[in-house]
């Protein structure tokens, strides 16, 4: 477990970094706030998804609903 840690570290150090540095300054208050926005904006576009769209609609829809999971996966666990 640690070797894959340190490993992931020695791949990633910015990204790591960053995480517990960004972790470490929001309050917890303020890291619900900013999920339950992640959450809903996720689900306004997955809602719109489920209406129905075009093909260039389709896909800016699907690549925001993309980076919106990403940034709850970051942010939010």
């Amino acid at each position: 477990m640690q070797l894959r840690i340190l490993i992931w570290l020695l791949v990633v150090p910015g990204f790591a970094i960053a995480s517990v540095a960004d972790a470490a300054r929001s309050s917890p208050g303020a890291t619900e706030k900013k999920c339950a926005a992640i959450d809903r904006r996720l689900e306004k576009v997955q809602s719109r998804l489920r209406a129905g769209y075009s093909v260039k609609q389709g896909r800016k829809l699907k690549t925001r609903r993309r980076e919106l999971e990403k940034q709850r996966f970051r942010q939010c666990r």
